[in-house]
């Protein structure tokens, strides 16, 4: 058995200097300000304060990015009535039903998506070259979308019902234009209809992004909206997809992670978990910590924490698309005090020991973790926050040590 262990090891380490072995995929983001930003992107400079490194991370993992949102990118066969007209100005709620359920969708906004190429501008193309990232070719398999402020400046009630999508007036209109028919229930109404999209196109995988908070001394912040926003962001993540039997599709709260510095929306770092937290008395708007002045954008502390908590759980999620691992369920809300909570006098559940070695989150610790250590390899929890889900003996760098750990839980279920 030794001599077995001794024998993968060094197959592994030799591997390690070839690369990572994750397949690469290809991903188009729409967006407009707040997502490039989010980026990082460095025509943006002057923006520094509110970068979040996404672009660069979304590379270093493995993903070749075309960042719709730094571009503006019209579709090439004319505009539809009440049709954004190019895909920068599609991240309205409105506008998501034209771009995957309009007349014009599966003629045009959808195969112009798959193909389009928008590294236009050479810094962003010089991004992605000094990360090492070429395009692969093909089409863009993976779709994320991001709604925008003026989105999630909804009316109506928090847990009101979907109206019907045949007579929904917010279908191809934008918040500013339509700001009374931007409700809840006609905000769900769209999301929901989206699913037979994606239903109907299990070969790529779409990430719905919540919108942002507003910082509540900027414009358009309001107590009664931003309630609204969160009741909606929190449907979104833990009911949209309840009744939707693929894994090609997921949601990621934008709007939580920006609200409080202890709310999240990731991988729990020991169990590998997918989590929602809001803490109890979590505000609506964006934390003071991730607020500059009076701009309504998050700082780049902020878009930094984001970025960190969306890698691995996309990642997880993409991974799951690829290999058909079966729909996970949606993750439980958990609440929890403001402050650190006091150690329990009484036993508690723990998970499994193999979890720290369960890299890609898939349960079990098998090849796939082996190959996550890979990817990681050299880079610190320091330097890199994201690297750290492959710091299988947390000793604060991925190295030779978290390889012999997941070969000692090899075949471990992380599941008790």
């Amino acid at each position: 058995m030794k001599k077995y262990l001794t024998a993968i090891l060094c197959t592994f380490l030799l591997l390690a200097a070839a690369g990572p072995l994750f397949a690469q995929s290809k991903a188009v983001f729409i967006g407009a300000s707040t997502f490039h930003d989010w980026m990082g992107a460095t025509e943006r400079d002057s923006r520094t304060v509110f970068h979040g490194n996404l672009l660069s991370s979304l590379n270093a993992n493995n993903y070749y990015v075309n960042d719709l949102s730094a571009t503006n990118i019209y579709f090439d066969s004319g505009v539809e009535v009440n049709s954004p007209g190019n895909i920068i100005a599609s991240n309205n709620i409105g506008y998501f039903y034209t771009l995957f359920r309009g007349v014009r969708a599966d003629t045009v906004y959808m195969p112009e998506t798959y193909t389009i190429n928008a590294l236009s501008t050479p810094s962003l193309t010089s991004i992605q070259q000094s990360s090492g990232i070429v395009n692969p070719g093909g089409e863009n398999e993976i779709i994320m979308f991001k709604a925008n402020h003026r989105s999630g400046i909804l009316n109506g009630s928090p847990s009101g019902s979907p109206t019907q999508i045949s007579s929904n007036p917010i279908r191809g209109r934008q918040q500013v234009d339509y700001p009374s028919a931007y409700t809840i229930e006609n905000a769900k109404s769209v999301y929901l209809d989206l699913l037979n999209y994606f239903a109907g196109h299990q070969d790529k995988f779409f990430v719905a992004i919540t919108s942002p908070s507003f910082n509540v001394n900027g414009p358009g912040y309001s107590a009664s909206t931003a309630a609204n926003t969160r009741a909606f962001s929190n449907w979104l993540v833990n009911d949209w997809l309840d009744n939707y039997p693929y894994n090609n599709v997921m949601a990621f709260d934008y709007f939580n992670i920006l609200t409080h510095v202890d709310n999240h929306h990731r991988l729990n770092p020991q169990t590998g978990a997918e989590e929602h937290i809001t803490v109890a008395g979590s505000p609506n708007h964006t934390a003071p910590e991730y607020a500059y002045l009076t701009d309504i954008h998050p700082t780049a502390l902020g878009h930094n924490k984001a970025t960190a908590e969306l890698i691995p759980l996309l990642n997880s999620k993409v991974n799951a698309w690829k290999s058909g691992t079966p729909v996970s369920p949606t993750p439980t809300p958990t609440p929890t005090p403001m402050s650190d909570p006091l150690p329990s006098l009484s036993p508690t559940p723990t998970p499994s020991p193999a979890c720290q070695a369960d890299v890609n989150a898939n349960g079990t610790v098998e090849i796939g973790d082996i190959s996550g250590i890979l990817f990681y390899w050299g880079q610190s929890c320091a330097a890199n926050m994201s690297a750290c889900i492959a710091d299988v003996n947390g000793n604060g760098t991925v190295e030779v040590g978290d390889i012999a750990g997941a070969l000692f839980y090899w075949g471990n279920s992380c599941i008790n």
